[in-house]
């Protein structure tokens, strides 16, 4: 009986570090995609400025109309 407790309690403490381990694991790469997720936001964002840069450019607005 005390053998059946034993075990079951090393169980129960293996899962839960083994828990603690996959949750660390996940907050590891949820903040490594929020860093990619920043860096491709301020990509577009210097792309799209670029662009308004280059359609208000008086040579270019005139071809385009």
């Amino acid at each position: 009986m005390k053998v059946d407790l034993a075990t079951s309690i090393a169980l129960k403490v293996w899962v839960l570090t083994s828990f603690t381990e996959i949750k660390k694991r996940m907050e590891k790469d949820v903040d490594e995609v929020g860093k990619i997720a920043r860096n491709v936001r301020a990509k577009l964002e210097a792309i799209n400025k670029s662009v308004l840069t280059l359609l208000i450019q008086p040579s270019i607005h005139q071809h385009v109309l």
